[in-house]
């Protein structure tokens, strides 16, 4: 097959209208007749499969059939050798924990070279990346007597890593997406060759259904699910469904089921069964209730209803936590507001320890900017890691010291007040007036004050002031900020000002904050 037709299908995939044969042959560069030649060759290629090639004179041709099918024949076409564009080892490696998690036909290290073209040595190397991935979510990759490669591992860490490559994925299209933007026709097979084809293996039931069953959870619950966490909760309950209805059931531990079975929402949600065997054809037995509900439990809501995802000891535990880690904080900041603070975090633990306790994944798509943005309230999060320790045996990880961090950063925000900022003029009050306004209009930083004429400065209470303002230079005490702006504003004042303000702003509530360096 040549590479061109391989084009056509792709164009012919993602229009969404009827091409005529000029349009496609302007896009490829190539005149109409060699257009008509290759769509012969598309035409023999789709002469067995669910998609056709219509072609309308006067008006253009186009493909119809299922999407997911036009899909699937991209797919299928795309691992041929004639592809110009080599697939990734990150390509191969995705590819090769896609047949490994669902084993419906057990690889050996032959099939894998035959399918992804690559030497032997290459599909050892990306193995050993694989089985690196895997020992990180405690699944062991191990070579049977006749050659094929098993996972072993429980139900519930199969699901983990499923859906964590579906997750992976999600980020790993929108580069690829936005690479074949930049090169054109260079990426796309590789997007292609993993997203499309395994997504659809992954995740075979209908959003729509999973997204009305979370709605239903929710309205039963008396709760609203963040929008990320409602998302990744979404890919888990379709990836439980799709395996369940695959023949693979999950185990839980005895006192893990007890513990989930007999909280008092459990029933609520429990009772959606008809609603799911209605949409997904499937029975879910009480084990695989309880797991939905321990994914549900570990998912952050938007509303601080206390308790609604915790029994009284656990309830318990949140409080003499997150009071730890409050009094963490103090120890380093002067923390204003400690109720909201209080509250805050300790509705966040809520899905926290519920992660711990019942095994569920841990995600934080900012944790790198966070680790840079608020370094200082990372380093304090840090400290909360022995609370955790003590209290289940287990070290949270960094994905989650980067959430307390952020509790910790907003705390400290709220603790900041503005510059208490006071109005100097030297020849009448109708010089300042317009500085004024866009002072307050502008600038949340400031709390203004009191204007002064020049001549009595000698009046001003220098104890209640963090920063003088006016139309030419002033003394001020040393500890007092000065900044002189002209009467009239223009726009480059505003962006050099702000800088200026923001700079003596954090500076002054730092001063005031600090009590100890981390």
């Amino acid at each position: 097959m040549k590479s061109r037709t391989l084009r056509i299908i792709k164009i012919l995939i993602h229009a969404d209208q009827v091409l005529t044969i000029s349009e496609i042959a302007e896009e490829l560069s190539v005149s109409t007749k060699t257009i008509r030649n290759d769509l012969k060759e598309v035409e023999s290629l789709l002469a067995d499969k669910q998609v056709k090639l219509v072609k309308k004179t006067g008006v253009g041709i186009a493909l119809v059939g299922n999407e997911t099918e036009k899909f699937r024949i991209y797919n299928h076409y795309a691992n041929v050798k004639e592809i110009k564009t080599d697939y990734t080892s990150r390509d191969r490696r995705l590819y090769i924990l896609q047949q490994l998690l669902l084993a419906r036909k057990l690889p050996t290290v032959t099939s894998l070279q035959e399918e992804l073209f690559v030497s032997r040595p290459s599909v050892y190397k990306d193995l050993d990346k694989v089985r690196e991935w895997l020992a990180k979510r405690e699944i062991e990759l191990v070579f049977h007597a006749d050659k094929t490669l098993v996972l072993h591992a429980g139900e519930k860490r199969i699901r983990k890593a499923i859906a964590d490559l579906f997750l992976q994925s999600e980020s790993y299209d929108k580069l690829v997406e936005m690479m074949e933007r930049a090169q054109g026709e260079t990426a796309y097979a590789s997007m292609n060759f993993f997203s499309y084809g395994q997504k659809t293996d992954l995740f075979t039931v209908e959003e729509e259904d999973v997204n009305d069953l979370v709605d239903l959870i929710e309205e039963r619950l008396g709760i609203t699910f963040v929008t990320a966490d409602r998302i990744r909760l979404m890919i888990r309950i379709g990836i439980a469904i799709t395996r369940l209805k695959a023949g693979y059931r999950v185990t839980l531990w005895p006192e893990t089921l007890l513990d989930l079975s007999t909280l008092p929402i459990f029933d609520r949600v429990k009772g959606l069964n008809a609603f799911a065997q209605q949409r997904f054809d499937v029975f879910l037995p009480e084990e695989e209730w309880a797991y939905l509900l321990g994914l549900v439990l570990a998912s952050k809501t938007h509303t601080e209803t206390p308790g609604w995802n915790a029994s009284q000891k656990l309830m318990v535990i949140n409080r003499i936590a997150t009071n730890e880690i409050v009094e963490t904080a103090k120890k380093f900041y002067r923390i204003e507001h400690e109720e909201v603070f209080f509250l805050g975090l300790s509705h966040h633990l809520q899905s926290v320890f519920n992660k711990i306790k019942y095994d569920k994944n841990f995600e934080n798509d900012h944790l790198e900017e966070i680790k840079k943005t608020y370094s200082d309230a990372y380093r304090i999060a840090e400290k909360s890691r022995q609370i955790f320790e003590d209290i289940f045996s287990s070290p949270i990880p960094d994905e989650e010291v980067g959430y307390i961090a952020m509790h910790i950063a907003a705390a400290v925000e709220r603790s900041k007040r503005p510059l208490k900022t006071v109005i100097v003029y030297y020849r009448n009050y109708g010089e300042i007036k317009l500085m004024k306004e866009v002072l307050k209009n502008e600038f949340h930083q400031l709390e203004l004050g009191k204007v002064y004429p020049v001549d009595r400065m000698q009046t001003i209470d220098w104890s209640q002031v963090d920063l003088v303002i006016s139309s030419r230079d002033v003394t001020v005490p040393k500890d007092v900020h000065s900044l002189v702006l002209p009467t009239v504003f223009l726009k480059h004042d505003l962006n050099r000002v702000s800088k200026l303000i923001r700079e003596y702003y954090e500076e002054v509530n730092r001063k005031r904050l600090v009590r100890l360096q981390n």
